[in-house]
């Protein structure tokens, strides 16, 4: 806030008597101003593999060159979280500055003395690798397609908890020779 800087004049003579009627006093009164304090403040950067849970960072660092007044404790309200693949910006929803009072313990209300100079983190669910096999098949001609709608999943990347993979293979051969075992589509769901 800000107020005048207001201030009174006493003019006295050596022996201590006022003289003020003898001077038309012009008031030039200066402004006291104290501004709020900005604090730059970050949240957190985080990433992981698609898993099908939410990912979320409720951290907040305070920039050193902006700290708070002694004793003064910052709460940020942070919701964001992600689960599928992407990227979103960790945003602050709001926040509060408090002051513990030393003599009754309760909290105090400062927030209306900052302002937050926010630089927001990111949360990425990246994609999770899948690889998806079919099985090889041999026979002897028999004029009768051969086919193997088997597949597999590589151990090395397996499906997260809770979902399911289906697979149409179309691969198909009837005559002499050799044929890729063609995976056509990949599903991949969460089972609820």
């Amino acid at each position: 806030g800000s107020v005048a800087n207001a201030f009174a004049v006493e003019i006295k003579n050596k022996a201590g008597e006022v003289q003020n009627n003898n001077y038309a006093i012009n008031y030039l009164n200066g402004n006291l101003t104290v501004n709020k304090k900005n604090i730059k403040v970050f949240t957190a950067t985080d990433r992981k593999e698609y898993d099908g849970t939410p990912l979320a960072n409720l951290n907040v660092e305070i920039a050193e060159s902006t700290p708070l007044v002694a004793g003064h404790s910052l709460i940020c309200e942070i919701s964001e979280s992600i689960t599928d693949v992407g990227t979103i910006k960790n945003s602050i929803n709001s926040f509060k500055v408090i002051e513990i009072d030393a003599i009754n313990g309760k909290e105090i209300d400062k927030t209306n003395n900052y302002t937050l100079d926010v630089e927001e983190g990111t949360l990425t669910i990246d994609k999770r690798p899948l690889s998806v096999g079919s099985y090889d098949a041999v026979k002897y001609f028999d004029e009768k397609p051969l086919e193997n709608h088997e597949n597999y999943i590589l151990e090395s990347t397996p499906l997260p908890e809770n979902h399911k993979v289906e697979v149409e293979i179309v691969g198909s051969l009837t005559y002499p020779g050799t044929r890729i075992n063609n995976i056509a589509n990949v599903k991949v769901y969460k089972v609820i």
